[in-house]
């Protein structure tokens, strides 16, 4: 994992992951919890990098603005349609 800086936050999950985790944690599998959900994040964000890369995009039925303007309308204010957009054309260059 990089040397980006981290930010503290609280996180409630079901106790059988929770004892999961510290099992791993106890066979030094991983360092920490925190250890253990940063590498499960980082894992599920590069698998989605790639199966977006992967697979075609499918604009809306109703066209491309409908999907940008779902995106927007979500919690992340549009952060999400941005990060989508901004992959999309990578994928794009490498082809």
């Amino acid at each position: 994992m990089s040397n980006m800086p981290r930010k503290r936050l609280q996180v409630t999950m079901r106790e059988d992951l929770v004892e999961w985790i510290d099992e791993k944690v106890e066979k030094l599998t991983f360092a920490s919890r925190s250890h253990a959900l940063e590498y499960a994040v980082a894992q599920l964000k590069d698998s989605e990098k790639q199966k977006r890369c992967k697979e075609p995009r499918v604009p809306s039925a109703r066209g491309d603005d409908t999907v940008r303007d779902l995106y927007q309308d979500d919690m992340l204010g549009g952060e999400a349609w941005k990060e989508t957009e901004k992959h999309e054309n990578a994928c794009m260059q490498k082809k």
